[in-house]
């Protein structure tokens, strides 16, 4: 059955997606508790579990970002918590095929690359799908992402263009993006290529330095493999929800919290080096409260007051109010000028050194705009 998906959009999860987040989370008995008061706030409490709309009445309620969230739900409440579950489990199965499916196209991806010299990780939902979750179906996305040095960008482009199929708007805004899209034949489960791990640092050389020094060998759900080490996937996942999206982000609170209770490992120092390297200090000093208050998150003692005490500048203010709202708002004047501002304050405050004046900034990505919409077609 095919749904009808409702994008509300959003990155810092409301009171519903908390009370999700917490039925995921949470010991059974709260969980449960929680699950029931979300039901109730959809009005989904009192649906007939086996009647032949009941899928339609239930998911087509909710924002993809919570459909999303419901096998992490099931699991953690048990099977037979509530009647719905059973009834849910096409959707489950639906969730553990793209997954699948996800993972092998990715994989070849990356074998291709190994083969021909290059570097590389999975990254993202892959990673933390099998190494934190308690198995890989847990944890639904939409692609794969793969991660390889940026001094193996140009080779890794050149390779993806021989066999896979890439978006006119990547090819013309390669040099304004962090990583590109591939796409599959017949199949929705395609893969991201990415050169930097953040898309604020498309063309800095170093942004990813910190991922590639440290990788580790780890046991994952398909075999030893190198990943990122697990104060750079916990970091990774936090500052994942610092941007608005039309499917709200708010998974980087459960990526999060799964990383926290099943690293190996947490350096705290570090973590606190890495928020005051990346400017998205304004973020991360309202994720982690969240997290302790909410999750009971357990940081050591005088963290909380570095964080605080840590400054972000106006620019790093500006942008969090920017980024983490819809640029659709307003009249049409009100659009262009609100997606001109946004783009001056994340030039001034992120690639500024890299690409020169702002004329020349604001030339080069408006002519790739349009040679992207020239060029509508799949290359």
């Amino acid at each position: 059955m095919k749904h009808r998906l409702k994008h509300i959009g959003g990155h810092f999860p409301d009171h519903q997606q908390t009370l999700l987040l917490k039925a995921a989370l949470l010991d059974k008995s709260e969980a449960a508790a929680c699950f029931e008061a979300w039901l109730q706030s959809h009005s989904l409490a009192y649906l007939r579990p086996g009647s032949a709309t009941f899928l339609s009445d239930f998911m087509d309620t909710l924002d993809l970002g919570s459909q999303r969230m419901l096998p992490l739900v099931i699991h953690n409440l048990g099977e037979d918590a509530h009647p719905y579950f059973k009834f849910l489990s096409g959707i489950r199965k639906n969730y553990w095929v793209k997954t699948k499916q996800i993972l092998h196209n990715a994989q070849k991806v990356r074998n291709t690359l190994e083969q021909n010299g290059i570097p590389c990780i999975l990254i993202k939902g892959l990673d933390l799908a099998t190494r934190y979750y308690h198995n890989d179906t847990l944890r639904p996305m939409s692609d794969g992402d793969i991660l390889v040095p940026f001094a193996f960008r140009s080779q890794a482009l050149e390779i993806a263009r021989k066999g896979l199929k890439i978006s006119a708007y990547d090819h013309s805004m390669k040099d304004f993006l962090h990583g590109i899209h591939l796409r599959f034949d017949r199949q929705e489960a395609d893969a991201d290529l990415h050169w930097n791990i953040f898309k604020e640092y498309p063309d800095s050389s170093t942004a990813s330095d910190f991922i590639w020094d440290k990788l580790t060998e780890v046991k994952t759900s398909i075999g030893i493999d190198k990943r990122m080490q697990d104060t750079h996937a916990f970091f990774v996942s936090l500052v994942h929800g610092r941007n608005f999206g039309v499917v709200s982000p708010f998974r980087w609170v459960a990526d999060t919290m799964m990383v926290y209770r099943n690293a190996g490992h947490l350096d705290w120092d570090e973590m606190l080096d890495l928020c005051q390297r990346f400017h998205f200090k304004p973020f991360i000093k309202r994720a982690f409260p969240y997290l302790v208050k909410e999750f009971g998150m357990k940081v050591p003692e005088g963290f909380m007051t570095s964080l605080e005490e840590m400054p972000a500048g106006q620019l790093e203010e500006s942008y969090y109010r920017a980024f983490s709202q819809s640029f659709n708002q307003g009249n049409l004047v009100s659009r262009i000028w609100g997606n001109f501002r946004n783009r001056l304050i994340f030039y001034r405050l992120f690639v500024k050194e890299n690409h020169g004046s702002v004329f020349s900034y604001f030339v080069a990505w408006y002519t790739g705009v349009m040679k992207a919409k020239l060029s509508p077609e799949i290359r």
